[in-house]
């Protein structure tokens, strides 16, 4: 790297850094101040507490990475601006493309960053931040959480379950329903409903006919199976949020709710989101730099208020084109990338405008 780069880069990293931490702690403390009283309250041990928190961090980090990339851009480059020390570059023929261009590299490995942290970090991390929530602020003392579950098969099959025990592997008050046409035609209840490693299978309980306006009941004391889609680990991956899940878990649960035949507007929108969010770093460099690159007499303060218009506009865009994709207004892509769509062509506009 040549020494202009090297400070470029120096420069947007410090910027990035100082920015990133103390969000996060700011973050972390106005949301403490907001809920301590319910962990007084609750009596939640000042460990649990700090574990809470810590499990927190790493979606907090994900979700604020495009403000503390924009903010970095803008206050780096406009205090260079402000400095004099782009004409100064600018007479050296370092041009402003040259400036976004590595900036953007620089924001695309943020966004494998982010993307790293979303997947392998705090999907996990949330997964236990709400075990904590559950069982010390809910005041679900159960182990699993797993209570009232219903799974919907592709033949007209719908299973509840009153709870499922996942150290027994054994789901517990069952109704096995059968639909034809609308109309059930078949009803099971049973106590357990038993995992063997290949398939679920009753041994005893009662089975209801409905046909023809009558119906008829037949015990059952005999091993029946069922060739049911759904596995035991699909339990868990039911109740979990998407911000809870994996990529491969949410597409893969996904799958299974269009193979069911249900609705996977809102699972396609968010699956999407799942990459759209950490690109926006890169798309967010292209509309701040131009905006600093020529504010030679502007204070700070002014570019805090850029930044903050930006975030507005940005975040905002991005919640409309989330609810649109949710409510099926939009297709799921096009929904997760709207916000991104509006800043690459806002971004490619002031750049073009920007004196060079």
């Amino acid at each position: 790297m040549k020494i202009l780069d090297r400070y470029l880069v120096k420069k947007f990293s410090f910027v990035f850094v100082f920015c990133l931490l103390s969000l996060v702690i700011l973050y972390l403390i106005m949301d403490s101040v907001e809920n301590m009283d319910r962990f007084i309250d609750r009596h939640v041990p000042w460990f649990v507490t700090v574990q809470y928190y810590l499990y927190y961090t790493p979606s907090i980090m994900v979700m604020i990475m495009p403000v503390v990339t924009l903010l970095a851009a803008v206050f780096s480059i406009g205090t260079m601006a402000k400095n004099n020390e782009m004409v100064a570059m600018k007479s050296l023929g370092f041009s402003l493309y040259q400036v976004i261009g590595i900036l953007l590299i620089l924001s695309f490995f943020i966004s494998l960053a982010a993307f790293g942290i979303a997947e392998w970090i705090a999907a996990e991390a949330n997964q236990r931040k709400d075990l904590i929530s559950r069982k010390y602020l809910l005041g679900d003392a159960s182990d699993s959480g797993l209570h009232d579950l219903q799974i919907q098969e592709p033949d007209g099959t719908v299973v509840q379950i009153s709870r499922y025990d996942e150290g027994q592997q054994v789901a517990l008050q069952v109704r096995i329903e059968t639909f034809s046409e609308g109309k059930l035609t078949e009803r099971m209840d049973a106590p357990e409903m038993k995992w063997d490693g290949n398939r679920w299978f009753v041994d005893k309980g009662y089975k209801r006919n409905f046909m023809n306006e009558s119906e008829t009941a037949v015990q059952i004391d005999t091993v029946t199976a069922f060739p049911f889609h759904f596995r035991p680990e699909d339990f868990r991956i039911s109740q979990l949020e998407p911000e809870e899940m994996g990529i491969k878990d949410l597409y893969r649960f996904m799958q299974k709710i269009k193979n069911a035949g249900g609705r996977i507007q809102k699972w396609q929108t968010d699956y999407q989101m799942r990459f759209s969010f950490p690109v926006s770093n890169l798309f967010i460099v292209l509309l701040s730099v131009p905006m600093a690159y020529n504010r030679r007499k502007k204070s700070i303060v002014v570019g805090f208020g850029i930044s903050l218009v930006i975030c507005f506009f940005y975040f905002g865009i991005v919640k409309l084109g989330q609810s649109m994709g949710h409510n099926g207004s939009l297709q799921p892509w096009v929904a997760a990338w709207l916000g991104n769509i509006i800043a690459c062509f806002s971004g490619i506009l002031n750049l073009g405008l920007t004196r060079k």
